[in-house]
């Protein structure tokens, strides 16, 4: 426990040394709200309809406050961190530490996350609270929706981990990132509700880890699901934090013997 917030500790003291990154996302974040705002309230009014694929004006609004709030605490750059300590030899010394690298980064990337939620949620919260008239789901499905929010941190760390590992081979991963980024702004629903997307589309999107990142989570919040959905969706949620977390120790093994037999 000890070395978990010792690490813990050091990534939210790296967060703090880039602490103007989170000032200017406290600028950024309302005015991109803003944009949405009038842009989907331009859209209603065009289509003359109350509600678009199972969302009203306000529910989609909402939508994008939250998709702000989970994607900021969601956030995980660790295949940046990987990619940069292979290339400049830092992570011999992490293989060194008695803490397992899944676990160094882990504690890291968690500790950032706590002062992300100090930082940038809390503020957005307090102005969708009090400013923007953000209903709360019930007791429940408010409760469930954190619970879900927790486990899409733990399957997007995993996930990035696992594409981290290929700058063991690539040695430059730069370019797998931003169409990594790219492509899961859709896949999430960070950009547009899945529902949006044909219905050919949307059947392919169930059986991807993707939708647990946002669109779940959100709806979650939104009570678009019954209980019992929520129940199986919270469980294959799950069952892909599993599949990643061993896909990344095994392609781990295979890195660390390619790193120890040859070097990089």
């Amino acid at each position: 426990m000890g070395k978990f917030s010792g690490l813990s500790r050091m990534g939210f003291k790296t967060g703090i040394v880039y602490r103007a990154h989170f000032f200017v996302s406290l600028i950024k974040i309302p005015l991109t709200l803003v944009v949405f705002f009038y842009l989907w309230r331009s859209i209603f009014m065009f289509s003359g309809e109350e509600i678009i694929q199972g969302y009203t004006f306000a529910e989609m609004f909402i939508y994008y406050v939250l998709s702000m709030l989970v994607g900021t605490l969601i956030y995980c750059d660790v295949d940046a961190w990987m990619n940069e300590g292979i290339k400049d030899g830092d992570v011999v010394g992490d293989f060194l530490r008695p803490v397992t690298y899944m676990k160094q980064l882990f504690c890291q990337y968690f500790g950032l996350r706590e002062l992300t939620f100090l930082i940038e949620v809390i503020p957005i919260m307090v102005v969708s609270l009090f400013f923007l008239n953000v209903p709360l789901p019930s007791l429940l499905f408010g409760m469930l929706f954190i619970l879900a929010v927790f486990l899409a941190i733990l399957l997007n760390y995993f996930f990035t981990f696992c594409v981290g590992l290929t700058a063991f081979w690539l040695k430059e991963i730069q370019g797998i990132r931003r169409v990594k980024t790219a492509v899961m702004a859709f896949l999430e629903g960070a950009l547009i509700p899945l529902t949006f997307f044909p219905l050919i589309f949307q059947s392919v999107f169930k059986y991807l880890p993707f939708q647990y990142l946002r669109f779940v989570p959100i709806n979650i919040f939104l009570e678009k699901y019954a209980l019992s959905e929520v129940v199986v969706l919270l469980s294959i949620q799950t069952v892909w934090i599993l599949i990643f977390f061993f896909i990344a120790k095994t392609v781990f093994k295979l890195a660390f013997r390619k790193f120890a037999g040859a070097g990089i």
